[in-house]
């Protein structure tokens, strides 16, 4: 973070802007003046990972702060295996069928699939 914003505070002046990718540092990326995200989470949570950005750009960090807490997890079982074969898993358990990853990555192990079921009960996606 101390990186990202040392390139913040150097290119404030310019038609520069800085987005998080990395779901869980989009809210201190925005606080620091980033102005957005490139979201893997969203295609899983559309409707709140769009919630938690536009209400850091807006300032109303406490709002947001609430619902991005409710999507840590979400966050971190996305990458408990190389992306973006956990993101496929998701989909297909929330209804969209997207498939299985192409060779040379494959499906979730068991145990990821268990992680992310819970993880989408939680959010009450399935």
């Amino acid at each position: 973070m101390e990186q990202i914003k040392t390139i913040i505070d150097n290119t404030s002046d310019m038609p520069f802007s800085v987005t998080s990718g990395d779901d869980g540092l989009t809210l201190e990326m925005i606080k620091a003046g980033g102005t957005g995200v490139i979201s893997v989470a969203a295609n899983i949570a559309p409707k709140r990972t769009s919630d938690v950005t536009h209400l850091a750009l807006e300032k109303k960090f406490d709002e947001a702060e609430a619902i991005d807490e409710k999507l840590r997890g979400l966050y971190n079982a996305l990458f408990l295996e190389t992306n973006p074969s956990p993101a496929h898993y998701a989909l297909r358990r929330i209804g969209i069928p997207a498939g299985t990853p192409r060779l040379p990555l494959v499906d979730v192990t068991d145990s990821t699939k268990r992680a992310m079921d819970e993880v989408l009960q939680n959010l009450n996606l399935i």
